[in-house]
């Protein structure tokens, strides 16, 4: 299994969630020297205990955290995600574009 970088929310640190909010959750997969963000296969990729699938079809390639590599932004639903109160993090799992298992962890703080 591939462990990825992953950044949810990007630009916040303590990455702030209201589980009862219906709008979307962005989490970037990001570039690193071992592993390239564009290797992901959207499709293949859940997040949270309930497992949510990207909510939009389309993903954004952008670098997300400065450092001058494209990361990879999906888009997950809030209520699929299936994230409690006292959750501390939350997951992304998924295969690549060529099969292999890939799955990264960020802290939250769930409201």
């Amino acid at each position: 299994m591939i462990e990825l970088d992953i950044d949810i929310k990007p630009g916040s640190d303590s990455n702030p969630i209201n589980f009862k909010s219906k709008d979307v959750i962005p989490v970037a997969v990001l570039t690193t020297d071992d592993f390239n963000a564009a290797d992901v296969d959207a499709s293949a990729v859940v997040f949270g205990t309930g497992e949510a699938t990207i909510a939009h079809k389309k993903v954004h390639m952008e670098d997300v955290d400065g450092d001058g590599d494209t990361d990879m932004v999906l888009h997950f639903r809030t209520q699929a995600a299936d994230l409690a109160k006292d959750d501390e993090e939350a997951c992304l799992e998924g295969k690549t574009n060529v099969g292999e298992l890939i799955a990264g962890c960020d802290v939250v703080t769930v409201k």
